[in-house]
């Protein structure tokens, strides 16, 4: 008990630096917290924005890439392949659908997105 006193006494002579420390903890479990929210929140937006994907198809190149600009339109766009592969992968039994998307060019900072659906 009298350890108690003597550290509550002299806290209290340090309030200054005490107040200085309280704060810092404060605002770096605060900064911590938000680091942490942020980065669950960008790792449930990407899955959501992914999940409807099942396959993407495109040249040889980085899949990185790939599944960035043409998921998520952030990158560069990647080398083309030729439309008679639509055809080829309707072809493939499991396949129930086909989306053929183009992708490369820009209007005002926005990408063009061209399909035939």
């Amino acid at each position: 008990m009298v350890w108690l006193r003597i550290a509550i006494f002299s806290a209290l002579a340090r309030k200054g630096g005490l107040l200085i420390m309280v704060l810092s903890t404060a605002i770096s479990v605060a900064i911590l917290l938000g680091v942490f929210k942020i980065r669950d929140d960008t790792k449930t937006s990407f899955s959501n924005a992914i999940s409807g994907v099942d396959l993407v198809v495109g040249a040889k190149g980085s899949p990185t890439e790939l599944i960035l600009y043409s998921v998520f339109h952030i990158g560069r766009a990647t080398n083309t392949i030729a439309a008679s592969y639509e055809k080829s992968l309707m072809a493939i039994k499991p396949v129930a659908w086909v989306v053929p998307v183009q992708l490369g060019d820009s209007f005002r900072g926005y990408p063009v997105v061209g399909t035939s659906v």
